[in-house]
């Protein structure tokens, strides 16, 4: 099964350009079929399990060892855990030997408490199948329904075209002609690269490869100039959620106000503060202001105190 939903991922890879997971992948999937050859005792443990770790005997609970592993380093950077003693070699010593005596006692305790699992592969007794998993799922389905009905998601005029569901954009033909080629178009790069790299030397393994950039929804936005271009839908849409929400929007206002986001007077269009007082707008407002000057006052009205010298006026201690 892992090796099947790998091998189903990386067509994908390749036509999406994730170009490190095309190039290794393909070496992987290399290497692990031949692995019965070059390594048979790992290959009957991978065939046996060997690579998981399961907490009980239910249905798909399987861990791999590396992410069981990074569990165990999560309980060094929480509350207890090797934060602050890792150069302190008694305390950490101390906290890696009474480690295992600590989850023992925590096994202990859910025991006690009686929140451990049976072995017994009871579907019952599985999360996704108790009745207030099911509750809840019924009742995300009913609300997923409704907010389809209520916007009117599936329009009859966009009945045989390729429609995005979140925006409603309609695919053109070269966005669609990408989208529904794009598996075919991934195995032809991996055949090739199999072909050119792995079977010949005719290609250098290392060099780069030439990535596709295929159409999808979001190319219908993309520009080339400096100025970021707002999906015009995505800010109306956004309105009417906050209008219904209960919040008060007037229109008229809001469109005179200047639809990107953030100012750009002030920072660019990756939400970056412009580094220098050349804003045209900081530069008005300091055209703008009056210097205010304040007249002498005879009595006190603050104090301050510098406690970096209060503390080196203490001294040193005698013992330290």
């Amino acid at each position: 099964m892992y090796m099947s939903a790998f091998k189903s991922m990386m067509p994908w890879f390749a036509a999406y350009d994730h170009t490190h997971y095309t190039r290794w992948g393909a070496v992987f999937i290399a290497d692990m079929e031949q692995l019965a050859q070059t390594a048979p005792k790992v290959y009957k443990g991978f065939l046996d399990g060997d690579f998981v770790a399961k907490e009980t005997k239910h249905s798909f609970n399987e861990v791999p060892f590396d992410l069981r592993l990074e569990h165990i380093n999560k309980t060094g950077k929480v509350a207890g855990g090797l934060i602050g003693i890792t150069r302190n070699d008694p305390e950490r010593n101390r906290w890696s030997i009474t480690y295992n005596e600590r989850a023992s006692l925590a096994e202990d305790t859910r025991s006690l408490f009686g929140l451990t699992h049976d072995d017994d592969d009871d579907e019952e007794t599985h999360k996704d199948c108790l009745q207030s998993r099911i509750k809840r799922d019924n009742h995300d389905v009913i609300q997923l329904v409704d907010q389809f009905q209520r916007y009117n998601v599936f329009q009859q005029e966009h009945m045989y075209d390729l429609v995005s569901l979140t925006t409603g954009d309609v695919a053109s033909e070269e966005i669609l002609n990408d989208l529904t080629h794009a598996a075919e178009s991934g195995k032809k790069t991996i055949t090739e690269l199999v072909k050119k790299r792995l079977g010949t030397t005719n290609t250098d393994f290392h060099a780069s490869l030439t990535k596709r950039k295929p159409k999808t929804f979001s190319s219908r936005y993309s520009t080339d100039t400096k100025l970021e271009q707002l999906r015009s839908k995505d800010i109306f849409r956004r309105i009417i959620v906050s209008m219904e929400s209960g919040r008060e929007v007037n229109m008229d206002e809001l469109l005179q106000k200047e639809l990107c986001a953030v100012p750009l007077s002030l920072a660019t269009t990756d939400s970056v503060l412009r580094p220098t007082n050349k804003a045209d707008l900081a530069t008005i407002l300091q055209a703008g202001a009056k210097e205010t000057e304040l007249s002498p006052s005879v009595m006190r009205t603050c104090t301050i105190i510098d406690g970096m010298a209060l503390v080196r006026a203490m001294g040193k201690p005698h013992n330290a």
